[in-house]
């Protein structure tokens, strides 16, 4: 008589095999090694004519603080970005329409119709330009990312990825982002599409927000090289 214990047990093995089946099935194998993954995903992010991204922080922010908590956008390179950021201004998030328009920034203030040229640090959020710069950006961070490892494969949105994982320098995404030193490495988690090899999300945790509490900041690739239009707001 087999216990009910020993009865799941033997289900759970039986669909990870069938899972693990399925996936090879599919033609999803490991990538030839972690590092030239990424490298692959990076190289095709810092090239893309555009894309799509999403900006997201899990937490709670402080209150007598101007914070960004999220944002999303298209990005056209070399120089142009139509989207929103979401920022927290004491603890009330507000969304703030965003146009970058030939490098040049443009905000539409809440409780105004009209877009204003202005520096977004002002407004608690760096430019989306200069976070995805492949030069001075996080993608020049990404690529020089730790103790980098292939942990499997997972499905995000109905694709199945290639998961992997390391740290990067605290100082080198607190400059990028305007975050809060922890002197420490910071884990990060990427995603990657085995067929295109677009990377479509990173993950850091860390206290992005508050010193005693971690947070998770996620950036989401979507679209690549679609023909978005962008124009200088009125």
């Amino acid at each position: 008589m087999i216990s009910i214990r020993q009865a799941r047990r033997i289900a759970t093995i039986a669909f990870l095999a069938g899972a693990s089946s399925l996936l090879s099935a599919c033609g999803i194998s490991a990538p030839p090694s972690a590092h030239q993954a990424l490298a692959r995903a990076i190289d095709l992010l810092d090239s893309a004519r555009s894309f799509y991204v999403r900006y997201q922080t899990s937490g709670k922010p402080p209150q007598n603080a101007i914070d960004a908590i999220g944002g999303q956008g298209a990005l056209v390179r070399p120089d142009n970005f139509s989207g929103s950021f979401e920022i927290s201004d004491d603890g009330l998030p507000l969304a703030v329409p965003v146009v970058v328009w030939h490098g040049r920034t443009y905000i539409e203030l809440p409780l105004s119709r009209h877009f204003t040229q202005a520096s977004p640090t002002r407004y608690g959020f760096p430019s989306p330009l200069q976070i995805l710069d492949p030069r001075s950006g996080l993608p020049a961070v990404f690529i020089h990312t730790r103790h980098l490892g292939y942990l499997g494969q997972t499905r995000m949105g109905g694709i199945v990825t290639w998961k992997l994982d390391g740290t990067v320098p605290d100082l080198a995404v607190a400059q990028v982002l305007g975050t809060i030193r922890v002197r420490r490495d910071i884990p990060v988690t990427f995603y990657v599409d085995p067929n295109t090899k677009h990377l479509l999300e990173v993950q850091l945790v860390g206290p992005f927000l508050t010193h005693k509490h971690l947070s998770t900041v996620s950036i989401i690739f979507s679209d690549y090289n679609s023909p978005f239009r962008i124009e200088r707001p009125s």
